[in-house]
């Protein structure tokens, strides 16, 4: 008769056979019975094999690579560095003998340093970072700095690509997401007896020190800005 039962936070319904511990086969529908019948040794020769066509067991349907990335700060100025953390896990019962990555960082990023990646334009590659074994993880990390030439929401995606012995390949990808802002500080210059905007006066911005920090100059209508401002200029 139909049994119900609870496998990886699933609730199921059906047969279940026996557990054989020289199963070998898989079970790619995740429902923690093997799609493929178990022979029960001993039978009488010449005569069909007695058949489990429910046996418990059966090993993951392909490999399982995961690749987490954090991005530390999340939020960034222009000349700030931000620190990505890139972290690999073979969840297969199989070593992966190979694994390549690439790092693709956005416009607004530019590379500074990375543990053992080449860097090309706006790549990062790491040509093997293998083996690994069932279980392990290994931590890479890169370095970006923001350059200033795209502010707002900056995505940072990496591709990995892990092979077994046997030359099967599998594929995982991760995004951090980092905000660069761009903090700007703006007015007009007015002549008090027409009202009229002054254009070509110079504006000097200084620090609490004293310390000029930026200068600008007014435009026909008077406005002057200062952008790339830092909290605490």
């Amino acid at each position: 008769a139909p049994l119900t039962w609870e496998y990886e936070g699933q609730i199921l319904t059906g047969l279940l056979g026996n557990i054989w511990s020289d199963y070998d086969g898989l079970d790619c529908d995740s429902d923690g019975i093997g799609d493929t019948p178990y022979i029960i040794p001993g039978g009488i020769v010449g005569q069909e094999p007695e058949m489990d066509y429910h046996p418990i067991g059966g090993g993951h349907c392909g490999s399982e690579l995961e690749v987490e990335k954090v991005a530390d700060p999340n939020f960034v100025y222009k000349g700030d560095l931000i620190n990505f953390t890139l972290t690999v896990t073979n969840h297969d019962a199989a070593m992966l003998s190979h694994i390549f990555m690439s790092d693709e960082l956005p416009p607004g990023l530019s590379f500074h340093s990375s543990a053992g990646g080449t860097n090309s334009g706006q790549y990062v590659n790491w040509t093997d970072v293998g083996p690994l074994a069932s279980g392990a993880s290994r931590t890479l990390w890169i370095r970006a700095k923001i350059d200033g030439s795209v502010y707002g929401m900056l995505a940072n995606r990496v591709d990995v690509t892990g092979s077994t012995e046997s030359g099967n390949e599998i594929n995982s990808s991760a995004t951090a997401e980092v905000e660069s802002r761009n903090i700007c500080l703006s007015g007009y210059k007015f002549d008090n007896n027409t009202g009229d905007g002054l254009a070509g006066w110079t504006i000097n911005l200084y620090d609490e020190a004293g310390a000029e920090i930026a200068t600008a100059t007014t435009d026909a209508s008077g406005l002057y800005s200062f952008c790339e401002i830092k909290p605490g200029d």
